[in-house]
């Protein structure tokens, strides 16, 4: 192969792919990182227990995979369970530390006939702004059921499509395209707990890098 060729294939090549999944199938327990191991930072009270990362205790929880950074493209995703009406549960993205960082969240209801919500929330140097959200029909975001939120770079930075499913991805209970703010790359994802007893399992995270 010459080298005319040899530099054609090189830049056809994409870029390294990062595929990472975390099931938390390991021996329940509090201690270090939550009992999450050393590829998670978190912040606020997680730690495993039955096979999933749960919190029981009240305010905002993150938990942040600590080993890959993501590219202008990637996909996040991760299961959800809430027991307590009201409650939000999300993924983190473009997690750069603890005051910068960006949250795509779902809320719970426990009655049927209530609408639940998504929302963007970015945060700026501890500043909080609420970028976009949205109304979930009602019945559709039940608490004591998992549901499967998935996050997708759509293209170009800082847009994005989502999704909420069952778990198996069979059903969708919705969906919609996010565009707007600043257009960041890079930094980290994760899991995010809005409040107490809520589950996240089955955290997927697929980057260009």
């Amino acid at each position: 192969m010459g080298l005319g060729a040899a530099l054609l294939l090189a830049v056809a090549l994409p870029l390294r792919a990062e595929s990472i999944t975390d099931d938390f199938n390991r021996a329940n327990t509090s201690q270090g990182n939550g009992g999450l191991g050393a590829d998670w930072n978190i912040t606020g009270e997680i730690f495993l227990h039955e096979n999933h990362a749960i919190t029981h205790y009240k305010g905002e929880a993150l938990a942040v995979y600590a080993k890959a950074k993501t590219s202008g493209e990637f996909s996040v995703a991760c299961d959800f369970y809430a027991l307590a009406n009201r409650n939000y549960a999300g993924v983190v993205f473009h997690f750069i530390d603890a005051k910068n960082y960006q949250v795509l969240r779902v809320s719970f209801s426990e009655q049927d006939d209530q609408k639940t919500v998504w929302q963007w929330l970015k945060f700026t140097g501890g500043k909080m702004e609420l970028t976009a959200q949205g109304a979930i029909p009602a019945g559709n975001m039940p608490v004591k059921q998992w549901r499967r939120l998935s996050l997708q770079s759509d293209g170009k930075p800082g847009a994005y499509r989502f999704k909420v499913t069952d778990r198996s991805g069979d059903t969708q209970y919705a969906a919609g395209a996010l565009q707007g703010g600043d257009a960041a790359t890079g930094g980290q994802c994760g899991f995010y707990f809005g409040n107490a007893y809520q589950y996240a399992d089955n955290f997927n995270l697929e980057s260009g890098q």
